[in-house]
């Protein structure tokens, strides 16, 4: 689980980036953001079907 944890802080540590780089790069945030709700809901699914009953 740490490795995808490490991976969202990279994600979180890029957007504040951008964000403070320039104003007109909120699209590469959204872009960043959809990429890592939908990498998250992954892992939740697949860890949900590992889970036995």
């Amino acid at each position: 689980m740490n490795e995808y944890k490490k991976k969202v802080d990279d994600l979180l540590k890029l957007m504040i980036f951008y964000s403070q780089k320039n104003q007109s790069s909120r699209a590469y945030i959204w872009v960043i953001w959809e990429g890592c709700y939908i990498f998250l809901i992954d892992i939740y699914k697949r860890k949900m079907k590992s889970i036995p009953k």
